[in-house]
């Protein structure tokens, strides 16, 4: 019935909720328990949206625990339920999430390989805050990987997209990541530029963290 539908929806939704602030505390196992527990219900209930969220909430917290095989097992499922879903933007997601894995894996061609494929399918969905994620994903994983050189275009794109979306938040890292890749190549009176820019954005939205990091760069 609708009513015990409903219900089932709202446990897996409590039960992630919990997950992500016990998260917030660092009580990571704890954490699990409340993520798997949801897991199970929407599997149970094959509602893929919330197993698609679960699935992908679970590989976020493996890597905070360090254990990198088991994320990238979660956000691989996650990729099956998306393109089960036909949805465009959450399959860049999760290759944008295993992208992050193999970057601190260091298995920087892996990488870039699985960041390409989340550009493509970013740019399938038309969503422009998905787009300009994943160019800075492909643009941070190029620097990673020692070819700034290649990195610039991409992290530019990406600030040109942010800039014109009003992403506040994004902006910080943004021009941070830009100027990390322009003191790599050298130049850097431009990365300074960038740095300070970064620095004044941090101030704006009280992000304490991007604000040391900018005085530290």
């Amino acid at each position: 019935t609708d009513n015990s539908r409903e219900g089932d929806k709202l446990m897996i939704l409590s039960h992630t909720t919990r997950g992500l602030i016990l998260r917030r505390q660092s009580k990571y196992e704890e954490a699990v328990k409340e993520l798997l527990s949801a897991n199970g219900k929407a599997d149970e209930i094959k509602n893929d949206t919330l197993l698609y969220s679960t699935l992908t909430q679970l590989g976020i917290l493996s890597v905070t625990m360090k254990n990198l095989d088991r994320a990238k097992e979660y956000h691989t499922q996650a990729i099956e339920i998306a393109k089960r879903l036909n949805n465009n933007r959450k399959i860049a997601k999760s290759y944008g999430n295993i992208g992050i894995i193999f970057r601190e894996q260091e298995k920087y061609p892996e990488g870039i390989s699985y960041n390409e494929k989340a550009l493509d399918y970013a740019y399938r969905s038309g969503d422009s805050s998905a787009i300009s994620y994943a160019l800075s994903e492909l643009g941070t994983m190029y620097d990673r990987a020692s070819q700034s050189e290649k990195a610039t275009p991409y992290l530019l794109q990406s600030i040109a997209i942010r800039e014109r979306n009003n992403e506040q938040n994004e902006l910080a890292y943004s021009y941070f990541y830009l100027g990390g890749n322009l003191s790599r190549l050298g130049k850097i009176e431009e990365s300074e530029e960038w740095i300070r820019k970064a620095y004044r954005q941090a101030t704006r939205i009280g992000n304490t963290k991007q604000v040391m990091d900018a005085f530290q760069m």
